[in-house]
């Protein structure tokens, strides 16, 4: 799905959630999301091809991919398939269930996870560094 394709209220709610369309690539468009909360961490979503917006995010695989500034493989990945998949993460990563009898819009369930998703890579990586620090150091 390039640009062109979202509708005009479809690309409102993406944007609402900090969710922008970004070519990537030449010609290949992706949602990327930047978390305040994380300087420097960027998340792309995108199709199982890692090179279109998936088409219908409700029901399609996507997978989101968090990068710290600089690094060439993601500190954390995600394969989920639409909503069940986005509720089903959440539920077993975050700790609670965001179902609810009215569904919230997917738009913003996709900003949610994928800020979930930013936090934690940031979190293993200051564990790491942690580790790193505290470490014993050959004399």
């Amino acid at each position: 799905m390039h640009e062109q394709h979202f509708t005009h209220e479809h690309g409102a709610q993406l944007a609402a959630e900090s969710l922008i369309a970004t070519r990537v690539g030449g010609t290949d468009v992706v949602l990327t999301y930047d978390e305040p909360a994380a300087p420097g961490y960027r998340a792309y979503i995108s199709d199982p091809d890692h090179r279109a917006v998936p088409a219908n995010l409700e029901t399609d695989e996507m997978r989101i991919a968090v990068f710290p500034a600089g690094a060439g493989e993601p500190t954390v990945y995600l394969a989920v398939r639409g909503r069940e998949g986005l509720l089903a993460w959440h539920k077993e990563k975050v700790g609670f269930d965001l179902a609810r009898p009215e569904p919230m819009p997917i738009a913003k369930l996709l900003g949610l996870v994928t800020s979930n998703a930013v936090l934690q890579a940031l979190r293993a990586d200051v564990a790491q560094e942690r580790e790193s620090d505290t470490a014993p150091r050959a004399a």
